[in-house]
């Protein structure tokens, strides 16, 4: 089972397959990582902190 940081970054990916980045929204990338809007704040912080994990996770493989 993914960590909760996992399924976030996951569901952000899954997210953009539904459009531009501008039109992700936090709680629905929240909904589709079955955690509240609260963890995801916890996690990444903003959704500028969120894009930044996607691209680290991208640039590491």
């Amino acid at each position: 089972m993914p960590t909760a940081r996992q399924a976030l970054l996951d569901a952000a990916l899954r997210a953009l397959d539904d459009g531009p980045w501008r039109t992700v929204r936090m709680v629905d990338v929240a909904a589709l990582a079955g955690v509240s809007r609260q963890t995801l704040y916890n996690e990444f912080g903003t959704k500028g902190g969120l894009a930044g994990a996607l691209l680290r996770q991208a640039a590491d493989g």
